[in-house]
């Protein structure tokens, strides 16, 4: 039985692509990737370009896009394991500082207001 779609069965005819983007088929599915997915990734990539591959065929060979290729390339070229993961640890005291500061304010602010309060006024 063929599947009709109406105006009807649609709360916005602006929204009829949610309906047919299903049928289309060619939308890829999101995927997260790890960091060392990544480089592993990035590793194969660059395989595939030594051996006389170009950069979109050998992007779909691993299964994404040549724009995401480049993106992680910008972000984690040349970087092997060792690096990645003291990058990570930076991430992390990075976060903390940055909580200690934000702390560090809010006592500051704190701190004048009790002092207006405090000071007698002339």
């Amino acid at each position: 039985m063929p599947i009709h779609l109406f105006a009807t069965e649609c709360p916005s005819p602006l929204k009829l692509g949610h309906y047919f983007q299903r049928l289309k088929g060619d939308v890829m599915a999101r995927k997260r990737y790890s960091d060392e997915d990544i480089l592993k990734l990035l590793r194969e990539i660059e395989v595939k370009l030594s051996t006389g591959s170009d950069v979109p065929s050998a992007c779909r060979g691993v299964g994404i896009s040549d724009a995401t290729y480049y993106n992680w390339r910008k972000r984690f070229g040349g970087m092997g394991k060792s690096q990645l993961s003291e990058l990570r640890a930076l991430e992390k005291e990075n976060v903390r500082l940055k909580k200690i500061v934000a702390e560090l304010e809010l006592d500051k602010l704190i701190l004048k207001e009790s002092l207006t309060h405090l000071k007698p006024r002339a």
